[in-house]
Parts: structure tokens; C-alpha cells; sequence
């Protein structure tokens, strides 16, 4: 019997900082080990001087938001729906798992000439988070992105979300909630787990008393990363001991260097590749997650937080979203009110003085997440629903 071929894809980069891009890694490494044929299709798929146009239309969004971000949507559409057909013209996928509604809009002409299945994962708000990164309310633009987002729940054949609030959202514009099944965020237990790292000294060559604390998310409003320099200056006025890593890109990047440019002891990293990072993890002491909600717009059981958990290092988070889910205050790591930059520096500072909660949530969050989030056991579970009737 022929292996399953299975296709995930995505209208995003791949791979690139950030949730969607560690959902796939985790993903394929977990359905690679039920010995299933795993490819990834993704914006770095199409031809190089396709993606020179897309982004160079991203670019001009910024001149005028509503009539560039229309050829934007459209030229991206057209192109990865071209590029995907050719490619399932040769590789003959058996079902197709696609990660945003954009994406799975793209599959117009793999539905009409082949109908496999397509189960969409849904990881946000595609209107509200777009709204918000391009800093924009027009109605144009958040109507032609409704409209993908039900064009997509309605062709899905099946829906996953990995935070429980996705689904009061999404039966607004289906009546089928059958069609929707919750299925957590989850880890490589076996890459994502704790072990001696020198990394970030080696990086920034920090000296062998520094107290690593790392905020590694996309650089945009809803991460709170300006909750966490906040907090970082509070700390840095009586101890320079402490050392603030800043990892990740996003559209408040410019911003945030110039915050930092006379603060030796907050430092910024560039974007990796997700195989480096639990290496960057196990070198901090600390993993900041200061999220913050933005209307509609909550995170899910962050990757962030859930890769930190695997590895042993204690996580402070915000009680937003799926985090309350994830941690138990006190015993897998700390939860901090939202938007509250003194809470995140007392948090800090609790756990730099007292070393046994540290080495107790330390051992909590990797007992839980192990339990709990394995990648095998949720590539068993996928599998098991995209072979469902």
C-alpha cells in the first residue's frame, strides 16, 4: 500500500518567525513519524521573481492602504493558485491541510478538477489581525477579507481551531458546527527539551553572571513588547545583571531598535530558523510572553509559550486567551495581568530571588507539556480525523 500524501500549505512564507511556521515544523515531523508522505507549500514556493512582484505590492501598500492592498490580494491569489495546480498536477495529494482562508481560496481549481479533501487550520482572526498589522480600519479592505474568511469556512471540508474562541467566530458565517473540531497547539518534544546552551553568551558575549530573559514573538502591537522594554528599563535601573533578548521581526521592528539604541543591556536577534531556537531557549533563564488582546483578537496556546514549557524554562505569560490553559499559576510557570509592565518586572525579579519556584516550574511545565502537547500524539490524533468520513 502506497504512502498517504498529505500537503500543507500556507499563502505565508515558510518557513519564517512565528506560530504558523512552528505549527508546520511540528506538524510534518509528527506525521513524518506515521510514516506518511509530508510537503510543504508556501509563499517561498512560487518562483523567485513572483515573490520580488508580491512583496514589491506589499510595499506600495503603504502609499495607499485600500486600492494596493486589492491588486496585493489579488495578484497573490492568482499566482499561488496557478502554482499550486501545476504542482498537484504532478504530485497528486491524497487530502490537503491548508493553514490560512487565503490559501484555501487558492484551491479553486484543485477542488474543481480533483475534490480531495481540505481541512482548513484555523490559527487567528485573518480580518482582525490584518486590520491591526496594517493599522487600518477601511471597510473595503475589511470586507474583501471577511469575505475570504467565508468563502474558506463554507469550501473546508473539515475545520480545526487550536483555541476554543475561533468557534464562536466562525459559526458566524457557517451553521454547521459539527464541522469544527478543537485541536490544541503542540510540540516536538523530542527537539524542544532542556539542555545545557551557551548560545545567547555566545551571541551577544554576555558575561557568565548575566540572567538571560527572552521575548521571542512577532514584533507587533498584540505581543506586548513594548510592555516588556517597559519592564526592562524598570529592572535595568537597579541591576544590570539582567539581560534582555529580543528575537522576532514585524512592523513595529524600526521602532523597537530605536527604544533600545542606549540600552546596552536590551539586545536584539535577528530572526532564526526554528531549529535553532530551542538552543536560544535553553540559554535564557526566563521566557517572556506579554500578549495582549486587541478586540477580537486573542492569542491561542501560543507556540512561544508551549516550546518554552518543553524545554524547562520557567514562562511568565499573560492571562490572555489559551494561555490561562496552558499555565497554572505557581506551579508551570507565572501569570501576570495584560498591559501591566510593573506585574511582568515583579514577576521577573520573583523568580531571579526564589530559586526553588523557579526549578519547581521548571520541572512542572516539561512534566505537563510532555503529558500533554507530545507531536506524536497529535499527529495520531490529526491522522486518525483527516481520514474520517
Amino acid at each position: 500500500m502506497s504512502k498517504l500524501k498529505i500537503l500543507l500549505l500556507t499563502i505565508y512564507s515558510y518557513p519564517h518567525p512565528g506560530g504558523i511556521s512552528s505549527y508546520l515544523n511540528v506538524l510534518k515531523d509528527g506525521l513524518g513519524k506515521l510514516k506518511t508522505n509530508i510537503e510543504i507549500f508556501s509563499a517561498n514556493s512560487l518562483p523567485k521573481f513572483i515573490n520580488f512582484l508580491i512583496r514589491a505590492l506589499y510595499f506600495l501598500i503603504k502609499l495607499n492602504k485600500s486600492i494596493f492592498y486589492f491588486f496585493y490580494l489579488k495578484t497573490l491569489k492568482f499566482c499561488f493558485e496557478i502554482f499550486i495546480f501545476i504542482k498537484f498536477l504532478k504530485e497528486k495529494w491524497n487530502l490537503i491541510n491548508v493553514q490560512d482562508p487565503i490559501a484555501l481560496n487558492c484551491t479553486k481549481l484543485i477542488r474543481f478538477f480533483y475534490n480531495p479533501k481540505i481541512f482548513l487550520t484555523v490559527h487567528g482572526f485573518l480580518t482582525a489581525e490584518t486590520l491591526v498589522d496594517l493599522g487600518t480600519n477601511y471597510v473595503f479592505i475589511r470586507n474583501l477579507l471577511l469575505n475570504e474568511e467565508r468563502n474558506a469556512y463554507n469550501k473546508a471540508f473539515k475545520i480545526i481551531i487550536t483555541e476554543i474562541s475561533r468557534k464562536a467566530h466562525i459559526l458566524k458565517y457557517i451553521d454547521r458546527p459539527k464541522k469544527i473540531i478543537m485541536h490544541k497547539n503542540f510540540v516536538n518534544i523530542t527537539k524542544f527539551k532542556k539542555f545545557p546552551s551557551n548560545y545567547l553568551f555566545k551571541k551577544f558575549n554576555l558575561p557568565k553572571n548575566a540572567y538571560i530573559i527572552l521575548f521571542h514573538k512577532r514584533l507587533v502591537k498584540s505581543s506586548g513588547v513594548n510592555y516588556f522594554i517597559e519592564a526592562a528599563i524598570d529592572i535595568l535601573e537597579k541591576s544590570n545583571i539582567f539581560y534582555f533578548i529580543i528575537l522576532g521581526k514585524g512592523y513595529l521592528l524600526n521602532k523597537i531598535k530605536k527604544l533600545i539604541q542606549n540600552q546596552p543591556n536590551i539586545l536584539y536577534h535577528d530572526p532564526v530558523p526554528n531549529s535553532s531556537i530551542p538552543y536560544i531557549i535553553n540559554s535564557a533563564d526566563i521566557v517572556v510572553s506579554p500578549s495582549i488582546s486587541i478586540g477580537t483578537v486573542r492569542e491561542a496556546k501560543s507556540m512561544v509559550v508551549i516550546e518554552a514549557m518543553a524545554c524547562g524554562v520557567p514562562i511568565i505569560a499573560t492571562s490572555v486567551g489559551g494561555n490561562v490553559e496552558l499555565i497554572e499559576s505557581g506551579e508551570t510557570g507565572l501569570l501576570i495581568p495584560e498591559k501591566n509592565s510593573k506585574a511582568l518586572s515583579e514577576a521577573i525579579i520573583k523568580l531571579y530571588q526564589d530559586k526553588e519556584l523557579k526549578n519547581k516550574i521548571s520541572e512542572e511545565s516539561r512534566k505537563f507539556i510532555t503529558k500533554n502537547f507530545s507531536h506524536i500524539k497529535a499527529a495520531k490524533f490529526l491522522l486518525n480525523f483527516y481520514l474520517s468520513r
